[in-house]
């Protein structure tokens, strides 16, 4: 028997990843197409993918599949007799790995099964956390769909589907309290990552430091902590490390009392307090002013915070995670970063890896940016009638770009990771009114107008139109690499710094 990692086709696993990584795919749709494939790959006579609960014990989704087969009872019956019924507690505690295949006589009492003429059924698992419980049930008349060769097909099947199924079970949730939360790739840096944010999520107090480059994913990494931790029912706060001010830091934070200053007339409860029970992120926490720096210590050391114009602290319930870009450990040598605050910190390290180390996933996040956009920006409307973005945005296999678009975007390094690929699509999606082709990325990585190959030139009118979008689109890629840094994108475009004002002023780009 083979390894059960190699028991699925290459084209169905990447297929999956692809489904799963559509931005208009919901649960229902996923688990439906999961279940298609179990069906496909081991020529079962009929089954269900059935997702019991969610956290907060409400029932999410359930799909019945015959192709030889007659429901025992009407689906929505089955549903709620499922739902309570004594097996899921037992889909929780097995493993992906075993894969029980049970013998049930036709009419059995239990109601085990899900169709009348079922002899034999197998029961898989692909998510089981707490109360999400979730899983695939195959069922036939005989016993050769479930031979050596079909078992492992499903092992494989539970592990990729459980993995998409949380990621979309993290998107769902993030977009439920006002984040675009996404994890996007298939490569083994990414699944290694997902891991170990799961491992770390169980300590629901401990913080949290994750360190990677800018534009890597550390606010989304952040955010699965935060929704595989107990904390998930809370609050998840992300702040700007550097946007405070002196005269506002502990305001800010921890609040005030009703007259702690003049004009304080009414109490504030501060970010630590619209953060209780819940997590709080640092973004580029080593941006952080040194005196914002001390104001964390005791919040970290002790879980206490003191109000302006309080008499005594408070104690607050709230996990830190931090994320920063810069080398630390010399910025404690310089004396900008507090190395008992690095310390209070560092218990937790994770490094987001850059796209550069997980090239198998540009692929699959350039599609998935390439179908926001079109979606976003009508471009679907402008590919119409060339056999394009209606398939970018709702199918997982075809994009409204040539077979050529994603080789030449992996020519490119992308220093601004996975920011810098999704802006890059973004542009070219809103700029090219055509199928997107090699060229079109060759001419915006090296800063050239972008050229509409199979749209007749509109005339001299609009050259000035072009001109302007490609003037635009280099200064925004330069003002990326340099962070936002004005002065530093005057000096690599070899411009006066006053220049580079009117430029922007001119082109409203401030």
């Amino acid at each position: 028997m083979g390894s059960s990692r190699e028991a699925l086709p290459k084209n169905v696993v990447e297929g999956l990843y692809g489904l799963g990584s559509c931005p208009g795919v919901d649960l229902p749709t996923f688990l439906d197409s999961v279940l298609e494939i179990g069906l496909m790959e081991t020529g079962a006579d009929a089954g269900g993918a059935i997702f019991v609960t969610d956290r907060t014990g409400k029932q999410l989704f359930w799909s019945f599949k015959a192709l030889l087969g007659t429901p025992r009872r009407p689906r929505q019956e089955l549903v709620r007799e499922w739902s309570g019924h004594a097996l899921a507690p037992a889909i929780r505690r097995l493993g992906h790995e075993f894969i029980p295949v049970v013998s049930l006589a036709s009419g059995d009492s239990k109601g085990y099964t899900l169709f009348e003429e079922s002899r034999f059924a197998a029961w898989v698992p692909i998510i089981q956390r707490e109360s999400e419980v979730g899983w695939l049930q195959l069922e036939t008349r005989a016993p050769e769909a479930f031979s050596q060769r079909s078992l492992p097909v499903l092992a494989e099947l539970a592990r990729h589907a459980g993995r998409l199924v949380r990621r979309l079970l993290v998107r769902d949730h993030g977009a439920a309290h006002g984040h675009d939360v996404h994890m996007v790739g298939r490569s083994p840096r990414l699944l290694a990552l997902e891991r170990q944010l799961e491992l770390l999520a169980a300590d629901p107090r401990s913080p949290v430091l994750l360190c990677g480059e800018r534009g890597s994913g550390k606010e989304l990494a952040a955010y699965a902590v935060h929704y595989f931790s107990p904390r998930c029912d809370g609050p998840f706060i992300a702040i700007n490390s550097a946007a405070f001010t002196p005269e506002l830091i502990p305001d800010a934070l921890f609040g005030h009392t009703r007259g702690a200053f003049s004009g304080a007339d009414d109490v504030r409860g501060g970010i630590f307090h619209e953060a209780e029970g819940g997590s709080l992120f640092f973004d580029e926490i080593g941006d952080m002013p040194l005196h914002v720096q001390a104001s964390l210590l005791r919040a970290l050391d002790r879980g206490e915070i003191r109000p302006v114009g309080a008499d005594r602290p408070r104690r607050v319930d709230v996990r830190i995670l931090a994320a920063t870009n810069r080398d630390l450990h010399a910025m404690m040598e310089e004396g900008t970063f507090r190395r008992d605050l690095f310390d209070r910190l560092d218990v937790f390290r994770v490094t987001v890896p850059p796209l550069r180390d997980r090239p198998e996933d540009l692929r699959l996040l350039a599609d998935f940016f390439l179908r926001r956009a079109c979606a976003e920006n009508g471009r679907s409307g402008w590919m119409h009638d060339r056999n394009a973005c209606v398939s970018c945005s709702r199918s997982a296999g075809r994009v409204c770009a040539d077979s050529g678009f994603h080789e030449a975007l992996a020519e490119y390094e992308f220093p601004g990771n996975v920011r810098e690929l999704r802006n890059v699509v973004f542009r070219l999606a809103a700029v090219v009114r055509e199928e997107l082709r090699p060229g079109h990325v060759h001419d915006l990585c090296a800063g050239r107008a972008l050229r509409d190959e199979a749209t007749p030139d509109p005339g001299d009118e609009a050259e000035p139109l072009r001109l302007e979008a490609a003037v635009r689109s280099h200064i925004h890629r330069v003002l990326e690499m340099a962070e936002g840094n004005k002065s530093q994108a005057a000096r690599l475009l070899g411009l006066p710094l006053s220049t580079l004002y009117n430029k922007l002023k001119r082109l409203d780009m401030v």
